[in-house]
C-alpha cells in the first residue's frame, strides 16, 4: 500500500502540522491469520514548530508483525529511524530504534475501537530521551472513506512524548489501506 499523510496536532504547547510522510508497505499473509510485512517512512521537514517536526527529512524501515481475528486485529512493530539534530531545549532528535503494538476490536462493520502504543529509544545515548505514547481511538469506515479520532498521553520523557495529544484524520482511497489496530 502507498499513503501520504499531513498531520494536525493540538497539544499543551500548542497546534500544528507535523511533517509530511510518505508510507509504503507491504505485507504477506500467512496461515491462521497471521500476516507479517515491511514498512517504510519517508518524511519531508513541513512541521510547523519545532517540536511538530524534525527540522530535515528522515527515514525509517519498520518490520510489521500481526494476526486477524474474527473480532478484531493485534500486530507489532520495531525499526530504524534515521536522526536529524533537530533540538528542543536540552534533547535532540537522533537516530532511534522504534517500536509499537496495537489492537482494535470491531464494534460494528464500520466502528473500530483501537488501542496503540508507540515509542523509540535513541541510538546516541539519551540526547533524545526515550519517549514513548498511548492513544485510544475511534474509527469509522464507510467505502474508501476512513475517519479517525484518538486521544492519548506521552508515558515515558523525551522529544515525541508529549503531556496529551488528539489525533484526527481523514482519509480516503483504493485497494487495501492499513486497517484499525494496525501498528505503524
Amino acid at each position: 500500500g502507498l499513503g501520504v499523510a499531513l498531520p494536525w496536532h493540538q497539544t499543551v504547547e500548542g497546534q500544528g502540522t507535523g511533517d509530511l510522510a510518505l508510507h509504503v508497505t507491504t505485507g504477506v499473509p500467512l496461515r491462521g491469520g497471521w500476516r507479517i510485512g515491511l514498512h517504510g517512512i519517508g518524511t519531508l521537514p513541513t512541521g510547523g514548530l519545532a517540536w511538530l517536526g524534525a527540522g530535515r527529512p528522515t527515514l525509517e524501515g519498520r518490520a510489521v508483525g500481526g494476526i486477524q481475528f474474527s473480532w478484531g486485529r493485534a500486530t507489532v512493530a520495531s525499526g530504524i529511524r534515521s536522526g536529524t539534530g533537530a533540538r528542543v531545549g536540552a534533547q535532540e532528535q537522533v537516530a532511534a530504534l522504534t517500536w509499537s503494538g496495537a489492537a482494535s476490536v470491531d464494534a460494528t462493520g464500520a466502528l473500530t475501537f483501537t488501542w496503540e502504543a508507540a515509542g523509540q529509544h535513541g541510538l546516541q545515548g539519551t540526547r533524545g530521551g526515550a519517549p514513548a505514547e498511548t492513544l485510544l481511538g475511534l474509527e469509522g469506515r464507510w467505502g474508501p472513506v476512513r475517519v479517525q479520532m484518538a486521544g492519548g498521553m506521552g508515558v515515558g520523557g523525551g522529544l515525541g512524548a508529549p503531556e496529551w495529544r488528539g489525533v484526527a484524520a481523514l482519509g480516503v482511497g483504493a485497494g487495501e489501506a492499513s486497517k484499525p489496530g494496525e501498528a505503524q
